[in-house]
């Protein structure tokens, strides 16, 4: 046990060292929101319910490719808003949970050629695997509310553009624009007590995917 710990300490100097290899810092505060479907046979229709403010945040670590690429990844702390609306078969009411994830981003920036001096435009292209570690209620017009359990993963797709200028001889200030879009179904377990068009109980089979649009502020040196 002593020698692979040392030989990971080891490996990740040796990694950190390396010319090509560098640390970033990444803040990106947006909005939130969620994708709500759910079979149509249900008398009650599922929406989603506005956004909330939230924000992704933590260290990075670059592994240049050449002048114009790089693979990034690293470790981020993710909070998400979810609203959920629930209209139809006499009823009407909302709901706001919150939830809150470890992310492990992987995914390539690409860079243009200088636009201006020092200054170039990236490309981000790839996803993260999350990891819930907290969700909870905000608010609830039910008396129990409808989510019972949230799933402990999700998986996101993340696209993004901005402007990359340099401050000094190996500090970079990064800025611009990034979509997260969730790939599972966040919801895990629910009530199944919503009646059907015939005033049958069913599963309506509620799917709740979480997306964030943030403003991404960042440094690599």
């Amino acid at each position: 046990m002593k020698k692979a710990f040392l030989l990971c300490c080891i490996l990740f100097l040796s990694i950190t060292s390396y010319s090509q290899v560098k640390l970033g810092l990444k803040f990106a505060p947006g909005f939130s929101f969620n994708r709500v479907s759910a079979d149509d046979k249900a008398a009650v229709d599922f929406k989603g319910n506005g956004l909330g403010i939230r924000f992704i945040a933590g260290p990075e670590v670059y592994f240049l490719i050449g002048d114009n690429a790089a693979f990034v990844t690293g470790v981020w702390f993710s909070s998400r808003r979810v609203g959920i609306k629930y209209v139809g078969a006499g009823t009407s009411a909302k709901e706001t949970y919150n939830l809150q994830y470890i992310s492990l981003p992987a995914y390539l920036k690409l860079y243009t050629n200088e636009i201006a001096t020092d200054m170039k435009v990236y490309f981000n292209v790839g996803g993260s695997f999350d990891v819930k570690i907290k969700d909870n209620v905000i608010k609830t017009d039910l008396t129990d509310s409808y989510i019972r359990k949230w799933r402990p993963i999700d998986a996101t797709i993340l696209l993004g553009t901005g402007i990359q200028l340099q401050m000094g001889e190996s500090t970079f200030l990064l800025a611009g624009v990034s979509y997260n879009r969730g790939l599972i179904n966040a919801a895990s377990k629910r009530r199944f007590d919503v009646p059907d068009k015939s005033g049958n109980t069913i599963d309506p089979k509620l799917k709740i995917n979480t997306d964030l649009i943030s403003l991404d502020l960042g440094l690599r040196f």
